[in-house]
């Protein structure tokens, strides 16, 4: 059965002859030899552009070897409950400072780096910890602002510039970042939020405003670590017995109950895992 076939009037072009490539290949060479100086230049700017690919590939991989290196030296200093690296005998404070230092050069160095942002957080801390408040603000500031769609890290510094806030007597600030966590898209921290945003009030004697946020703990997150203290401080403020809970018997001692999530005075809390 024939195959009908449109008649275009153009023909795919065939080598008619066997040697026609060997002549195509040496037409190549006539040019070459032609124009020697201009081949030689594109031979030599192709051989620097792959010798220069191979170059940054080797630097970029030093680079992320060195700041890894980097990260790790500064986390042993920081990490206060480990071995002091060296072996030499120092305070907490002064691990913290060392680890401090370290972080700085992170930044300076390799400030582009994706390990940067999570030095940013560390420093911060290392900061806080040596009682250097307004460094620490500083360095959360960044951090929240270079975070993007890290929502988790975001959150944690966050909670953390509140928490320096506090520290240094400007409450106001500290009040409108918890409020800026607890009204985020990201459920992350907002139960923290609540319970800190509550002390705060209830420390400048704001006793309904407390209550409320301590309450929206016990409603919105019953799950959280911070749910049964803050159900026992409605019961305190309000003089109402928490819902189920058992009437004590006479001379027993109230335990104090520390949330699980409550950060360490001896190490504060860890960054997330950053995103790839």
């Amino acid at each position: 059965m024939k195959t009908l076939r449109k008649n275009t009037g153009k023909r795919k072009r065939q080598f008619d002859r066997p040697d026609e490539f060997i002549s195509i290949t040496q037409r190549v060479l006539d040019y070459a030899k032609e124009h020697t100086k201009q081949v030689y230049a594109a031979l030599a700017a192709v051989g620097f552009v792959l010798m220069l690919t191979v170059v940054i590939s080797l630097l970029m991989h030093y680079s992320e070897r060195n700041v890894l290196a980097m990260q790790d030296k500064a986390l042993k200093y920081y990490d206060i409950n480990s071995p002091v690296p060296g072996g030499q005998a120092m305070t907490p404070i002064e691990r913290y400072k060392k680890a401090s230092e370290l972080f700085g050069d992170i930044i300076n160095k390799h400030g582009g780096s994706p390990v940067a942002g999570a030095a940013r957080y560390y420093k911060a801390n290392a900061d806080m910890e040596t009682g250097d408040t307004a460094a620490a603000i500083e360095g959360y500031r960044e951090v929240i602002e270079g975070a993007g769609k890290d929502l988790a890290l975001k959150s944690v510094a966050s909670s953390r510039l509140a928490a320096a806030y506090t520290a240094k007597g400007e409450t106001d600030k500290a009040v409108s970042v918890y409020l800026g966590v607890i009204k985020s898209e990201n459920d992350y921290l907002k139960d923290e939020a609540h319970f800190h945003l509550a002390r705060i009030y209830e420390n400048i004697g704001k006793k309904d405003a407390a209550v409320k946020d301590y309450e929206a703990i016990t409603k919105e997150f019953p799950d959280s670590p911070w749910a049964k203290e803050a159900g026992m401080k409605v019961a305190e403020l309000t003089g109402k017995p928490m819902p189920n809970q058992a009437v004590a018997a006479p001379g027993s001692q109230q335990v104090q109950v520390v949330p699980a999530g409550q950060a360490s005075a001896a190490q504060p809390p860890a960054a997330p895992a950053a995103k790839k």
